[in-house]
């Protein structure tokens, strides 16, 4: 029996441990670093494409900035190795001030590899861009858990 991700269209969740080094001048709050927690749900179109939403929370330096978001992904299979391109974008919301939000950007390269057709081990690595008066760019970095129901 195949050990390949499921391929079919179906319902996905992807639970990620983010982090990522500023790479501005850092002299700006939230421009330094952050680590988190990120859990994407979606569906997968087609063999190819996958469409999700997803949120979590950030850990700054200078606090905790909530990432509410949209997903897209193209795969890429190989074998039980699965190369893809993301892309997320949404806003970054502010616990004590909900009403100055963040923009952000964060496409990415990643693979995942699977244990069996539902369950997979996923890397990424890309470009977090987050913008309000001015922008600040991170290197980005995600492990985790891809499960396909």
């Amino acid at each position: 029996k195949s050990k390949m991700l499921d391929q079919k269209p179906g319902y996905i969740t992807i639970n990620d441990l983010a982090g990522g080094i500023g790479l501005s001048q850092k002299t700006t709050s939230y421009s330094d670093f952050y680590y988190g927690l990120t859990t994407i749900h979606g569906y997968q179109i087609s063999k190819e494409f996958i469409l999700a939403a997803g949120m979590g929370f950030n850990v700054y330096g200078d606090g905790i900035l909530i990432p509410v978001f949209l997903d897209f992904r193209y795969m890429f299979y190989v074998s039980r190795l699965t190369l893809y391109v993301s892309g997320d974008g949404g806003f970054l919301l502010k616990p004590s001030d909900l009403i100055n939000t963040k923009q952000f950007i964060n496409p990415a390269l990643g693979a995942s590899y699977s244990f069996s057709r539902k369950i997979a081990l996923n890397f990424s690595a890309g470009l977090f861009s987050q913008f309000e008066d001015t922008r600040d760019s991170f290197i980005n970095f995600k492990t985790g858990i891809i499960y396909k129901f």
